[in-house]
C-alpha cells in the first residue's frame, strides 16, 4: 500500500494551474492600469487643447463706457429736511364765559383784521350792566348831597368866625361849625370814591360786554375753528383757543434742520430750492433768512434750525408740509468738469495686469496698469488706447466735480502707460473719460 503522505504523481499539473491563474491575474492587473493612464493622458490633452485655444483666440477690444469733457456749473449743496410755517399765527380765545350765540367764518376763510368771527351770548352781561349804571346813579345822587352839605357846613363855619369876632358866639359855637365841615368835606370825598367805584363797575361791565365778540386781529386766513353755535365758554386760569389765524400764506417760512458737519457752510443771504411731497416734480425757490444758534438735540444728533424766507404766491404750500431743501453753498461758473464715476474707475485688473501669470502667449493686452501715486486719476480714451491723466478735483456737487490740471510730467509718470506714455498731458474739453466697461469687455478678459 501507498503511504498518503507521500505526493502522487497529479500534483504538477495542479501546480501548473495556479500559476497560469496568476499570471492572468496579473495581466489583468497592468491592462487596467494601462487603460488608466491612457485615459489621464487624453483627460490633459483636452484640458491642454481647451486652455491653448481660449490662451491663444484674438482678444476683441474692450467695449468702454465714456463720457466727455466739459465745461459748466457746479453747485455745492446742503441738503436738509424742515416744515412750512405762516409767518405767524395768532390764537385767538374767549376772556368771558358764556354760550356762543353765533359763529362768523369757517375754515379756510379770509378774513380782514376787525372782522367779527364768533359772538358770545350778553344776557347776562347786559343785566349786570343795567345794576351797575343804577349803582353808578345812587353814587352820583350821594355826591351831590354831599356837595351840597358840604356848602351848607362851610357857611356855617364863615358865620361863626364873623359871630364870634363880634363876641356874640362862643369859640365852642365856632369849632363845632369847623367840625361840621370837615366832616362834609370827608362826606363829599367818600361819596366821589363811591362814584368812582361804580364807575369802573360799569366800565368792567362793559369791557366784557365787548369782548363777548371776537374779532381777528389780523389779516390772513382761519386755520383753526375749535367752537359750534350753543357751545359753552368757560375761561378759567387759561383762555380757551377758539380760532388760529395765520398771516397771509402768500409768504411763508420753511424751518430747516441742519447737521453740526453742515451748519459753518450755511450763512443769510444764500439761494435754495426745495421740493414737497405734494408736488414731487416742482421745486420752489427759498433763501436762508438766518441760522439760530440754539442747538437742538434729537438722539444725541445735534442740528441748526435755519430760517427761509419761501414765497407763496400761487398758493400751492400749505403750513405743516414737510420740505426736503436744497441751500446753494457754493457755486463755480464755468468749470472743467468730470463725473465723479470717472474718478472712482479702474481698469479691470485681469486685464490691467497680463503679465502676473509668468508668461504670456497670444497678442499683447491694450494696456498695462502701473504707478503708485495717490494722486487722483482719470482715464481718457483715444484711439481705442487708454491714457490716464492726473488731475487736482476740485468742489463737487455729487455728479460732477471741477477738475484742474494734472502735474505736467514727473518722475515715473512716463511709465503709467504702456499703451500711451504720459508727460505733459492735461485734460481738454472733449476728451472721453472712461466711467464704466460693458458685459463684453469683461467677459473678454480670460
Amino acid at each position: 500500500m501507498k503511504d498518503p503522505s507521500t505526493p502522487s504523481l497529479s500534483s504538477p499539473p495542479s501546480s501548473a494551474a495556479n500559476v497560469a491563474a496568476l499570471i492572468g491575474v496579473e495581466s489583468s492587473r497592468r491592462g487596467w492600469r494601462f487603460w488608466m493612464v491612457v485615459l489621464v493622458v487624453m483627460a490633459l490633452v483636452v484640458s491642454l487643447g481647451v486652455w491653448g485655444r481660449a490662451r491663444f483666440r484674438d482678444v476683441p477690444p474692450p467695449s468702454w463706457k465714456t463720457a466727455a469733457v466739459d465745461r459748466g456749473d457746479i453747485r455745492v449743496t446742503v441738503t436738509a429736511t424742515g416744515q412750512l410755517e405762516p409767518l405767524s399765527v395768532v390764537i385767538i380765545g374767549a376772556e368771558i364765559n358764556g354760550r356762543i350765540a353765533s359763529v362768523d367764518v369757517d375754515f379756510n376763510d379770509q378774513v380782514k383784521a376787525g372782522q367779527v368771527l364768533a359772538r358770545i351770548d350778553t344776557e347776562t352781561l347786559n343785566t349786570q350792566l343795567k345794576q351797575s349804571v343804577a349803582s353808578l346813579e345812587a353814587a352820583q345822587a350821594t355826591v351831590h348831597e354831599a356837595r351840597a352839605t358840604r356848602t351848607e357846613a362851610k357857611k356855617n363855619v364863615s358865620r361863626a368866625l364873623e359871630l364870634s369876632r363880634a363876641g356874640v358866639a362862643s369859640n365852642s359855637q365856632r369849632e363845632t361849625a369847623e367840625a361840621s365841615y370837615a366832616r362834609a368835606e370827608a362826606a363829599l370825598a367818600s361819596a366821589i370814591a363811591q362814584q368812582r367805584l361804580a364807575q369802573a363797575r360799569v366800565d368792567s361791565v362793559r369791557t366784557d360786554i365787548s369782548k363777548a365778540v371776537l374779532k381777528s386781529p389780523i389779516d390772513g386766513v382761519v386755520l383753526q375753528r375749535n367752537i359750534e353755535p350753543g357751545n359753552t365758554v368757560v375761561a378759567t386760569l387759561q383762555s380757551p383757543t377758539l380760532f388760529e389765524v395765520a398771516a397771509d400764506l402768500r409768504r411763508m417760512r420753511l424751518y430747516a434742520d441742519i447737521d453740526e458737519a453742515d451748519v459753518g457752510r450755511v450763512a443769510a443771504g444764500q439761494k435754495a430750492t426745495f421740493t414737497v411731497d405734494a408736488w414731487p416734480n416742482r421745486r420752489f425757490s427759498a433763501e436762508v433768512v438766518s441760522v439760530r444758534l440754539a442747538p437742538t438735540v434729537t438722539n444725541n444728533v445735534v442740528s441748526y434750525k435755519a430760517v427761509l424766507a419761501v414765497s407763496n404766491e400761487d398758493g400751492m404750500l400749505r403750513p405743516g408740509m414737510t420740505a426736503t431743501v436744497d441751500i446753494i453753498a457754493k457755486t463755480e461758473v464755468g468749470v472743467l468738469r468730470v463725473p465723479n464715476t470717472a474718478l472712482r474707475f479702474e481698469p479691470p485688473k485681469a486685464d490691467a495686469e497680463p503679465s502676473s501669470r509668468g508668461f504670456s502667449f497670444g497678442p499683447p493686452r491694450p494696456f498695462r496698469q502701473g504707478g503708485s501715486s495717490e494722486q487722483p486719476r482719470v482715464f481718457v480714451l483715444e484711439e481705442g488706447r487708454l491714457e490716464q491723466v492726473r488731475v487736482t478735483p476740485g468742489v463737487s456737487d455729487g455728479r460732477w466735480t471741477a477738475v484742474e490740471e494734472g502735474p505736467a510730467g514727473g518722475e515715473g509718470q512716463g511709465q503709467d502707460r504702456e499703451a500711451v506714455p504720459g508727460g505733459g498731458r492735461s485734460l481738454q474739453v472733449g476728451d472721453l473719460v472712461v466711467i464704466g466697461t460693458s458685459v463684453s469687455a469683461a467677459l473678454a478678459s480670460p
